[in-house]
């Protein structure tokens, strides 16, 4: 999944970059903005094919989804409450998400061609 890698990576370097240029609280923050933002993403990959793939009811899936979003909010929310870490590293590190996903569709693997459909003019 090109998409999760370069969340990955590119939370890896702008944690790697917040810790040499704004030290360890900061850095901290970011890294785990960045873990957590990949992580949110691999999970509702999974998510997303579970239900996909399923034939049945996803109501089961929609549970899961739910209490993941919650876990999230949660999960946050007691970082940000504890105090811990800056609230703007963690958005600076959840900023791996789109970019990553963008660098990923942009430079990742590009789709087979259907071969029922006639190529592009």
């Amino acid at each position: 999944m090109p998409a999760l890698s370069g969340v990955a990576i590119v939370a890896a370097v702008l944690a790697l970059a917040a810790f040499a240029f704004f030290g360890a609280r900061i850095g901290a923050g970011v890294l785990l903005g960045g873990a957590i933002a990949t992580a949110n993403l691999w999970l509702l990959g999974r998510l997303v094919r579970a239900m996909l793939g399923q034939g049945g009811s996803t109501a089961v899936w929609a549970v899961v989804a739910v209490v993941k979003l919650l876990a999230l909010v949660a999960g946050v929310w007691a970082i940000l409450k504890s105090g811990a870490l800056s609230p703007l590293s963690l958005v600076g590190g959840y900023t791996a998400l789109p970019i990553g996903i963008t660098l990923g569709s942009l430079f990742g693997p590009k789709p087979t061609e259907d071969p029922a459909q006639p190529p592009a003019p």
